[in-house]
C-alpha cells in the first residue's frame, strides 16, 4: 500500500482526478485526509483555493467479486461512488452457488422438518435440499407462513428434479424470493425539474449519513446539482454534522425550523436537480410529533419519501414503525446497519406486509461508499446466505 495526494481548485475536479487515475487500474482507495487552503497570491493574498486529498492506494485481486457486504469491503470515495451508480443485476456465480449450497446442508432441520399437522405446503415429501432452504429462512426470521408458500412454489416448479440438482432448486428460490423483494432503484431526477427527497425514520437510525452518502453519490458519480435542508434542530450538533457534509460537498446546506421556512429553502434552490431534506428522528409510538412533522411537510409536497428502519429492528418495531409513519406516506424504504446484523428477514417480513419499494440499503458510516440500490436478487441470496461467505 501506498499514499498519494491529489490537488485541485474544487473537490469534485480532485475526486474527479482520483477516479480517472485509479478505476481503470483496479486500485482500492481510502481518502486519509481532506485539506483546504490556498495557492499563488501574494504573501498569501489574492490566491486561489486549493483542495487536497491524500489517499492510501492499494491494488485490488482483479478475480475477487465485491458482494454486498456481511463484513462490507472499505474503498474509497471516489471509486465508491462509482461504484455505487447503477449496476446491472448481479448473477450468483457457480462457485458462490456451489457455498451456498454447502452452507445449506449444514443447516439443522428439525424432526417432522418443523411442520405442525396444518402448515405443511404440500401432502407430498419435500426433497431435502428445500426442506433445508426452508429452516435457512426461518432461521432468518422469515415467518413459517412464508417460507412454506416459497418452498410450495419451487417444489411445485423444480419437482423431482430439486433434489438431484440442488443448484436448479437455488436457482428457483432465489427467482421467487427476489419476485417478492420490489425494488424502487435509485433516486432519480426530473427532467428539466427539481427533486424535493425527504428523509425519516426513528431516531439513531442513520438518516444524515444516508444522506451524506446519496450526496456524494448525485455529486461526483451523477454530476446532479443538488443542495441539502435539515429540519433536526433536536439532537445535538445534527444541524453541524450536516453543514460539515455539505461543506466538503462544496454544496448549499440550510436549517428550516418552521413549514415556511422549509418552504422558502426548497423554493430557493428551484435551479437545482435535488434538494435531500433531513428529519429529526421520531420515536414510532409519539403520534403526535409524527403528525407535526406531515403538517411540517405540506407545504413542499409533492415530494419522495423514504423511511429508513434499522435492518435488525425487532419485527414488532418494525411494525409500529410503519403503522405510526404510514401517517406521513412514505413512497420507498431504506434498510440501514446491515452490517450489524447476520439476519436479514425482516427486510423481506417489512416487504411482504406493507409492500413498498425497497430503494437502499446501507452497510456502515464510511462515507460514502456503504451504501448500495437495493437489489431484489442481491437480497434474495442474502437470505439464503449467499450473500457472502461467513464464518462456519
Amino acid at each position: 500500500m501506498r499514499t498519494k495526494t491529489y490537488c485541485g481548485r474544487t473537490l469534485q475536479q480532485v475526486f474527479a482526478d482520483i477516479e480517472a487515475e485509479t478505476h481503470d487500474r483496479g486500485w482500492r482507495t481510502s481518502v486519509l485526509k481532506i485539506e483546504h487552503g490556498s495557492a499563488g497570491g501574494f504573501f498569501g493574498l489574492f490566491g486561489r483555493g486549493k483542495v487536497s486529498v491524500t489517499v492510501a492506494l492499494e491494488e485490488e485481486n482483479p478475480g475477487e467479486a465485491v458482494p454486498l457486504p456481511v463484513a462490507p469491503a472499505v474503498v474509497g470515495t471516489a471509486q465508491a461512488a462509482h461504484r455505487a451508480a447503477p449496476h446491472p443485476r448481479p448473477k450468483t456465480s457457480r462457485p458462490r452457488k456451489r457455498a451456498c449450497i454447502r452452507r445449506l446442508t449444514r443447516v439443522k432441520v428439525p424432526s417432522a422438518a418443523g411442520h405442525d399437522a396444518g402448515s405443511q405446503p404440500a401432502k407430498t415429501a419435500i426433497p431435502a435440499i428445500l426442506l433445508r432452504m426452508r429452516q435457512q429462512l426461518m432461521n432468518q426470521d422469515v415467518e413459517p407462513r412464508h417460507a412454506d408458500r416459497l418452498v410450495s412454489a419451487v417444489a411445485a416448479e423444480t419437482g423431482s428434479k430439486a433434489e438431484k440438482n440442488p443448484e436448479l432448486a437455488l436457482a428457483a428460490m432465489e427467482r421467487h424470493i427476489a419476485r417478492r423483494l420490489p425494488s424502487s432503484g435509485p433516486l432519480t431526477c426530473i427532467p428539466n425539474g427539481l427533486r424535493v427527497a425527504v428523509f425519516t425514520g426513528p431516531t439513531g437510525v442513520g438518516k444524515t449519513t444516508t444522506i451524506a452518502k446519496l450526496a456524494a453519490r448525485l455529486c461526483f458519480s451523477e454530476k446532479k446539482r443538488i443542495a441539502l435542508v435539515t429540519m433536526d434542530t433536536f439532537r445535538v450538533a445534527a444541524t453541524d454534522q450536516l453543514r460539515t457534509y455539505a461543506r466538503i460537498l462544496d454544496v448549499s446546506c440550510e436549517t428550516a425550523t418552521t413549514p415556511e421556512e422549509l418552504r422558502v429553502a426548497v423554493h430557493r434552490h428551484a435551479d437545482k436537480d435535488v434538494v435531500l431534506v433531513d428529519t429529526a428522528g421520531q420515536s414510532p409510538s409519539n403520534s403526535l410529533r409524527i403528525a407535526e412533522l406531515r403538517d411540517f411537510l405540506a407545504p413542499i409536497r409533492p415530494v419522495e419519501t423514504y423511511l429508513l428502519m434499522n435492518a435488525g429492528m425487532r419485527i414488532q418495531d418494525a411494525e409500529m414503525c410503519m403503522e405510526s409513519f404510514g401517517a406521513i406516506s412514505p413512497d420507498r424504504l431504506i434498510f440501514t446497519k446491515l452490517d450489524e446484523t447476520s439476519c436479514y428477514g425482516l427486510i423481506f417480513e417489512v416487504s411482504q406486509r406493507f409492500r413498498l419499494p425497497i430503494a437502499y440499503l446501507t452497510t456502515g458510516q464510511n462515507v460514502p461508499q456503504d451504501i448500495q440500490t437495493a437489489d431484489s436478487r442481491t437480497m434474495a441470496r442474502l437470505l439464503l446466505g449467499a450473500g457472502g461467505e461467513s464464518p462456519a
